[in-house]
């Protein structure tokens, strides 16, 4: 257990700028459905 999270805080380390832009668009996803079904409910 302790090794694997030795290798997990590399990873994170080392993709944090990838990480980061596949947070970036899930959010914006998120929110696009989001909107999408407010506006469905609305109607």
């Amino acid at each position: 257990m302790p090794h694997d999270r030795a290798r997990r805080r590399v990873s994170w380390n080392g993709m944090s700028s990838a990480l980061r832009l596949a947070r970036r668009g899930l959010e914006v996803i998120v929110l696009e459905a989001e909107f999408c079904g407010r506006h469905a409910s609305g109607d």
